[in-house]
């Protein structure tokens, strides 16, 4: 009974410090400074995508930064640019595909000058699952004919729960170009509930089975 009672309570522990885990960093860009940029146009369009391939946990996506800029006294309202995630296939010649899993909020602001960056989050609750590839994709409104532009960085997006899967960039929604540079971006979210009920699932029986043995030993 009390090897039982240990188990639920392990549970309970486990499953209320879960709740309360803030967001963190699956793979980010920062702190790099831009080193160029990809244009993102709205006539013609030219569509800006980052990918991403998640480890072995499954996280609720809570946001997206991304870096803008405006070329010289271009200024431009944030409501100009939209993003959506999409899935699709991740190695080197990974593409998004299909349509939007979850669009973005953009905060109202002005996007001005080399380095403008905007944290976006998401319109409805979003889990992305393990060992899966995501695209965030950026777009631009059809009044906006240049000098808008996402970021590139030196070095790809780097972190501890995902991997970059590439960038593409053209006139097709999703955008289908392989490029060679490294979007400016960063995801966070927090820990999927279910991930973390089977850990304390695993860790609340496994404690009784190892005193258990260990009594067993001791006989």
């Amino acid at each position: 009974m009390r090897r039982a009672s240990l188990g639920v309570l392990v549970m309970i522990a486990f499953l209320g410090g879960a709740s309360a885990v803030s967001a963190t960093t699956l793979l980010t860009s920062f702190p790099q400074t831009g080193n160029g940029a990809f244009t993102l146009n709205g006539s013609p369009p030219f569509n800006d995508a980052a990918g991403f391939t998640l480890g072995g946990t499954a996280f609720n996506l809570t946001s997206a930064t991304v870096e803008f800029s405006a070329v010289g006294v271009a200024q431009f309202p944030t409501s100009d640019i939209a993003a959506d995630l999409y899935g699709g296939t991740g190695g080197p010649s990974g593409t998004p595909s299909g349509s939007p899993l979850v669009s973005f909020t953009i905060p109202a602001g002005t996007i001005a000058g080399g380095a403008n960056d905007i944290t976006m989050t998401p319109m409805s609750p979003f889990t992305m699952q393990a060992s899966t590839t995501y695209w965030l994709v950026m777009r631009a409104d059809a009044s906006v004919g240049g000098n808008l532009a996402v970021n590139s960085a030196a070095n790809p997006a780097t972190g501890p729960f995902a991997t970059y899967a590439g960038m593409t960039q053209d006139g097709s929604l999703p955008p289908q170009t392989r490029q060679g540079g490294n979007l400016m971006f960063a995801i966070d979210g927090v820990p999927e509930p279910g991930s973390c009920c089977a850990l304390a699932l695993a860790f609340g029986i496994l404690v009784p089975r190892r005193r258990r043995r260990g009594g067993s030993a001791r006989r």
